[in-house]
């Protein structure tokens, strides 16, 4: 019980959560102080408690950013922020340690820290606002992400208010909205990674093409074209094959990183078998050759990661396959790892 948080106060439920939660905790002076400004520094600290960050390799290692003290408080909670892509600092190279932390970077921290999920009709959601027009082109999709879930809302005078410094009890209630949405816990993995993925190479000749469902399910097409035969009578090869199967195991590898296993995988078409047909639409015989899916087949672990994964962190390997040059900055898209005995795959989200 803080004497400054009255059980009648609009945040009392949200301080006494996060309090028994152990997010937060009061001053050595007894007092919470539900109005005072949050400073970034603390957020960090708040979201690394969440996260049941393990900072031990992060203890007494000087950090990236100017202003962040070895052996501060704070400082392996910013070193580990930093070091998972939830934080950058400012563009002049300091974290800005002791500074208010505002409400539009509270959503972005937290927007990245969850993985930088889809967000649609971000403008409709933020027009609404009377200052909407002020808020930081770095934070718009993670406000209106924040404001979507219920995480953000306006203030009482039709603002969003993204530059104002987020109190104590606003932060209380922010972590509590989320922890109670199931924001905070768990990510539902296969809902979170549902929608199209494609796996191209040589300039698109072969490509396999993948589209996961909610429960884990997936349906897709492998295909590639050889042109030649006439001499056996057909004009081009194509190896294809249509398939559907069943992923399974979703675990969380850290905050940009997932992964999850084939469990089945059943082919229309028997893989191996082969015909000679009319291709659809002309008068040429082309041979069918029913193949495996690859990128699928005889795949171990299939590694899932959230659009923003920091560049430096992810496999060469995935980086080589999709032609990512550079090891600065964060994937752009969501993205499939996949691998067997021989070949490693990168997969793309296909939006």
């Amino acid at each position: 019980e803080f004497p400054d948080v009255p059980s009648s106060a609009w945040y009392y439920e949200a301080v006494k959560y996060v309090v028994d939660k152990g997010y937060m905790s009061g001053y050595q002076s007894g007092w919470f102080g539900p109005a005072d400004k949050l400073k970034r520094q603390d957020f960090v600290v708040i979201l690394s408690k969440i996260a049941k960050a393990d900072l031990s390799k992060y203890q007494n290692t000087a950090s990236k950013l100017k202003d962040v003290k070895q052996g501060a408080y704070y400082a392996a909670a910013v070193n580990w922020a930093v070091d998972n892509g939830i934080i950058s600092g400012y563009q002049n190279g300091r974290f800005g340690v002791g500074d208010n932390i505002t409400r539009e970077q509270v959503a972005t921290i937290l927007y990245r820290y969850m993985g930088s999920p889809t967000v649609s009709g971000a403008d409709k959601t933020l027009a609404k606002f009377k200052d909407g027009k002020n808020i930081s082109s770095f934070a718009k999709t993670a406000v209106a992400w924040a404001v979507q879930n219920g995480i953000i809302s306006g203030m009482a005078d039709g603002r969003v208010a993204p530059v104002e410094g987020a109190s104590r009890a606003q932060i209380a209630t922010i972590i509590m909205n989320m922890d109670k949405k199931g924001l905070l816990g768990e990510v539902d993995v296969f809902k979170f990674f549902a929608g199209e993925y494609i796996l191209a190479y040589h300039t698109g000749a072969r490509s396999t093409t993948i589209e996961i469902q909610p429960d884990g399910s997936f349906t897709g097409v492998f295909g590639a074209q050889q042109v030649g035969g006439l001499e056996y009578g057909y004009y081009a090869t194509l190896y294809s094959s249509e398939f559907s199967g069943k992923f399974k195991n979703p675990k969380k590898v850290n905050h940009y990183t997932y992964s999850f296993e084939v469990e089945k995988i059943t082919y229309n078409q028997t893989p191996g078998t082969e015909e000679i047909k009319l291709y659809p639409g002309t008068d040429q015989n082309v041979r069918y050759v029913y193949t495996e899916a690859e990128g699928l087949d005889g795949t171990g672990i299939i590694y899932a990661y959230t659009s923003a994964a920091p560049l430096s962190k992810l496999p060469t390997e995935f980086k080589d396959f999709l032609f990512i040059n550079n090891n600065s900055g964060a994937l752009s898209f969501r993205g499939l790892y996949s691998f067997d005995s021989e070949y490693h795959y990168g997969w793309r989200e296909n939006s």
